[in-house]
């Protein structure tokens, strides 16, 4: 934009003859040298149409790696919240849950533990894929107003209990989401206390958690030539 500018002023004021290729060779010069200056460990060509290859070159690839539900240490059990669930050391119940339309995972969360408090379940780890509900459970980062009661009831029995709280990636929290997912076609509490009763989805899911099955996380990386990040 600056040496359109340029050049129409010099024509209107200094009465230069307007050189399209004059521009055009400016633009691309500055652009390629602009570019030098941001990414000084790149080798940029001064040719316009080497430098446009070089800017289309895809630089940011992806890289996968396996994630998986990790079983908690005896005498723990592991509660997996959005819909949740509750696993022993050997992947299997006490037990898992429908919750009903539309809870908040912090809701969630409070129920399943409750529940495990109530059926004598003391040592006790707490997952969430939600990296929000973890950090402001453990006080890190304030609560949104709309779960701000729900969050301080989880952190009174969290407190009494030294009841532990982790984070995992959705890719080891399948069977809580998949509950959740169902939640929307009832309108209570719903607790499956053996494996038989489970919906044929969750099922599947839940065996592949026991018997200890990866899935793949994939993550795309950063370009590793040009990357700028500005302060």
């Amino acid at each position: 934009m600056w040496e359109l500018w340029r050049s129409r002023c010099s024509s209107r004021y200094d009465e230069e003859r307007t050189s399209i290729t004059r521009s055009t060779y400016q633009i691309s010069f500055n652009i390629c040298h602009l570019t030098k200056k941001i990414f000084p460990n790149l080798d940029i060509p001064d040719d316009w149409e080497k430098f446009l290859k070089l800017m289309e070159t895809n630089f940011a690839g992806t890289t996968s790696f396996p994630i998986k539900w990790i079983r908690p240490s005896s005498p723990f059990v592991k509660m997996n919240s959005d819909g949740t669930c509750v696993r022993n050391s050997s992947g299997g119940w006490p037990s898992s849950f429908h919750l009903e339309m539309e809870p908040t995972e912090a809701s969630a969360f409070l129920f399943c533990l409750k529940w495990c408090i109530d059926n004598g379940y003391n040592n006790i780890t707490g997952e969430t894929d939600s990296l929000l509900l973890q950090n402001c459970i453990q006080n890190f980062w304030s609560s949104p107003w709309r779960i701000i009661e729900t969050v301080e009831e989880i952190r009174k029995l969290v407190c009494r209990y030294d009841i532990q709280i982790n984070h995992c990636f959705k890719e080891a929290n399948k069977v809580a989401d998949k509950l959740a997912s169902m939640s929307h076609s009832i309108n209570s509490v719903k607790i499956y206390t053996d494996h038989n009763s489970l919906p044929r989805k969750v099922k599947g899911l839940f065996n592949l958690d026991r018997w200890q099955f990866p899935s793949f996380r994939t993550k795309r990386k950063k370009p590793s030539l040009i990357y700028f990040d500005p302060p």
